[in-house]
């Protein structure tokens, strides 16, 4: 009976299950940020055209797609390539509305190639977490 009990009382829903995910996708965001700072620091310092801000765009949020979804698959140990193409996913609808608000409503080759690059960098982070979960524990020695 006292089992029950306490079956009951785990299988409730615990009100903070959502912060470690959150610290997840801070995370992420944190280091798309810091790959935008560099890429600029780069871009001011040397004489690179204005037009290689794009890729290095996406190269930075490609980079923060893959962090959040290995985070949140090492996290809430789930699979791996699911959180990384919901990942990925998400963060190309923001760069589609992003761009469908800047005035640019066509699907071009460019915009194809940047959901290609963020399904995948998101799919490569979930799937790494995954090998890195089930990876055998080597023993150590004293």
């Amino acid at each position: 009976m006292e089992y029950q009990k306490q079956r009951k009382q785990h299988s409730k829903p615990s009100a903070r299950s959502w912060l470690p995910g959150c610290l997840c996708v801070l995370f992420g965001l944190a280091a798309t940020g810091l790959c935008f700072f560099l890429f600029a620091c780069l871009l001011s310092r040397t004489n690179l055209p204005l037009y290689m801000a794009v890729p290095f765009s996406t190269a930075s949020v490609c980079a923060g797609a893959f962090l959040i979804s290995l985070l949140l698959t090492r996290t809430y140990k789930f699979s791996g390539a699911l959180a990384g193409l919901c990942v990925g996913t998400v963060l190309f609808g923001l760069f589609l509305a992003a761009a469908l608000m800047e005035g640019e409503p066509q699907f071009t080759s460019l915009t194809a190639l940047r959901a290609a690059a963020l399904l995948t960098s998101g799919l490569l982070g979930g799937l790494f977490a995954n090998y890195r979960n089930s990876a055998p524990k080597k023993p150590r020695r004293p």
